[in-house]
C-alpha cells in the first residue's frame, strides 16, 4: 500500500509541476496583473475612452515599468464566451462545439504579454471608434471555424445571431493562449480579442447590452520586475489621482496567479503526499517489528553462526537480507497495483504517464530507503550480541 500511496503522490506532484510550468502562450515572467473594480456604470463611452487613454499614459510613467495594457479581464481570472456566427457558413448552434471565449483588450496588451501574431497584424492605434471592428482569432478559432486551407485572414464573423455574421473583420491570427481559469490541463480554447478603443453599435437590445458591459474592463496588466507589494502603494495614488472610483481588488504577479489557479490540484497532491508519508513510516515500523521478532527468535543460530567464525558484517547481511525479501515481495505487489492506481488518477494527470517510471522508481527507493532503517537497528543488535551469551539462550 505504501508503494502505491508514495507513486500516486508523486504522480500527482509531477502533474502539478508540469501544470504550472506548461506554455500557457504569454510571458508569465516580468508580468504583473491587476484586477480593480469596474468604472461606474453612468460613465459613457466616450467618457470611458477619455479615461482609459489616461490610465495608460499614466501607467507606462510608472517608475519601473516597461510597458502596460488594459483588458476587460486578464488571464486565468475569468471567461466571457459567445456563440460564433461565420460569415459563409452555416450557422452555428448551441448543441454544437459552435463557442469562443473573447476578451477585449488595449491596442498593445497582447504584444506586451508577449504573445506573438503569427499571420495579419497586430492591434494598433487606428483600430478606434472611428473604424470598422476587426478582430485577432486565435490558432484553436482557426482550426475549429475554418476549412483546412481557408484563409482566415479578411473573413467576417459575428456573435449569437446569424444577421450579425459580418461585424468583425479578422486582421491577424494569434498563438493559442489559455485565458479561461479552467481546463488549464485541455488545449486552448477557441478565442478571439477585439480592441478596447472600437465600438460596436448593435441594434439587439441583448447585443447593446453586451457590447456597452465589455468597456468596462477590470484588468491591467504591467510588464514590471517589481514586487507587488512596491507597486500597490504606487498604483492606488495613481489611480485615486486619475478617478476615484478606480480601486484594487488583487495585484499579483503572473506566477502567483498561476500557482492561485492550481490551488485544488495543490490540495490533493500534499494530500496524497501525506498519506504516502504516513504509508511509508507504518510500513518502515511494521518492518522493524517483524525484523526485531525474527532477530529474537533466531538469536541461538546467531551466536552458533558467530562462534563458528561469523564477522559483526555478516551477521548485518544477514538480517538485512531478511528484511530486504519481504521488501522484494512488496514491491512486485505494490508496483502492479501503484500502475492500477495511476490509470484511475489518469484523468487527473497532466503529461505524466499511469506508469510514470520517475513516480515507480521514487516509490520503490524511498521504501527501500525506510526498510533499511527500519532494518539496520535490529540488525546491528544481533551483530553485537556476545556468541556466549547467544548459546546460553534457549
Amino acid at each position: 500500500m505504501s508503494v502505491v500511496l508514495v507513486a500516486g503522490a508523486t504522480m500527482l506532484a509531477r502533474s502539478l509541476n508540469k501544470l504550472e510550468n506548461q506554455d500557457f502562450g504569454y510571458q508569465v515572467p516580468g508580468r504583473v496583473v491587476v484586477d480593480m473594480n469596474n468604472p461606474p456604470a453612468s460613465y459613457t463611452l466616450p467618457q470611458l475612452e477619455a479615461l482609459y487613454r489616461q490610465l495608460e499614459e499614466q501607467l507606462n510613467r510608472l517608475p519601473g515599468v516597461q510597458g502596460s495594457g488594459l483588458a476587460l479581464y486578464n488571464p486565468l481570472t475569468n471567461n466571457w464566451g459567445e456563440l460564433i456566427m461565420v460569415a459563409g457558413h452555416p450557422p452555428g448552434k448551441m448543441h454544437e462545439e459552435s463557442g469562443a471565449s473573447w476578451d477585449r483588450v488595449s491596442a498593445n496588451y497582447l504584444q506586451n504579454f508577449g504573445m506573438p501574431i503569427l499571420r495579419g497584424r497586430a492591434f494598433t492605434a487606428a483600430d478606434n471608434e472611428t473604424t470598422a471592428p476587426v478582430a485577432i482569432v486565435n490558432e484553436a478559432f482557426v482550426k475549429r471555424f475554418f476549412k483546412s486551407g481557408e484563409d482566415p485572414l479578411d473573413q467576417h464573423f459575428g456573435l449569437d445571431l446569424p444577421e450579425l455574421a459580418g461585424t468583425f473583420r479578422i486582421v491577424g491570427v494569434i498563438r493559442d493562449a489559455k485565458f479561461a481559469g479552467w481546463g488549464l490541463g485541455r488545449p486552448a480554447r477557441p478565442m478571439f480579442y477585439v480592441p478596447l478603443a472600437q465600438n460596436v453599435d448593435y441594434h439587439h437590445e441583448l447585443m447593446k447590452k453586451i457590447e456597452l458591459r465589455s468597456h468596462f474592463i477590470g484588468g491591467i496588466m504591467l510588464v514590471t520586475n517589481i514586487s507587488p507589494g512596491a507597486l500597490e502603494a504606487l498604483l492606488t495614488r495613481m489611480l485615486a489621482d486619475l478617478d476615484p472610483n478606480l480601486t484594487i481588488n488583487s495585484i499579483r504577479t503572473m506566477r502567483q496567479q498561476v500557482e492561485l489557479s492550481f490551488d485544488q490540484e495543490r490540495a490533493v497532491a500534499s494530500l496524497a503526499g501525506l498519506f504516502g508519508i504516513v504509508a511509508l513510516v507504518l510500513a518502515a515500523v511494521g518492518l522493524y517489528g517483524v525484523t526485531a521478532y525474527t532477530v529474537a527468535q533466531r538469536t541461538n543460530e546467531i551466536g552458533i553462526r558467530m562462534a563458528l567464525g561469523a564477522d559483526r558484517p555478516k551477521i548485518v547481511q544477514l538480517i538485512l537480507r531478511g528484511a530486504f525479501k519481504r521488501v522484494l515481495i512488496g514491491l512486485i505487489l505494490g508496483l502492479p497495483l501503484a500502475i492500477g492506481a495511476g490509470r484511475l488518477i489518469s484523468a487527473q494527470l497532466y503529461g505524466v504517464s499511469a506508469w510514470d517510471p520517475v513516480a515507480l522508481s521514487v516509490a520503490a527507493v524511498a521504501l527501500a530507503i525506510c526498510s533499511f532503517f527500519a532494518a539496520i537497528i535490529p540488525a546491528n543488535r544481533a551483530a553485537s550480541v556476545s556468541p556466549m551469551n547467544a548459546l546460553r539462550i534457549e
